[in-house]
């Protein structure tokens, strides 16, 4: 799963490397060094809680439609 986001990683890295940092005016803009450190450590935090309740739905729901089955053959 790891190795799934490294794609998207480096796109993200590469587009906040060819953001402006200038404003229309011309002014720098002032982006507060928090928001950089802390957006990620915020971003897997609620990434985790909205996988602990989509589980925790599901586990609801299998008891109302049974839940996913599949068979696997050997080839």
């Amino acid at each position: 799963m790891g190795l799934l986001t490294i794609p998207f990683m480096l796109a993200g890295i590469s587009m906040m490397l060819l953001m402006p940092m200038l404003n229309q005016h011309g002014e720098p803009l002032n982006i507060p060094f928090g928001l950089l450190v802390f957006s990620p450590l915020i971003y897997g935090m609620f990434g985790y809680l909205m996988a602990f309740i989509g589980c925790g739905l599901y586990n609801i729901t299998t008891k109302l439609h049974g839940g996913f089955e599949f068979e696997t053959t050997d080839a």
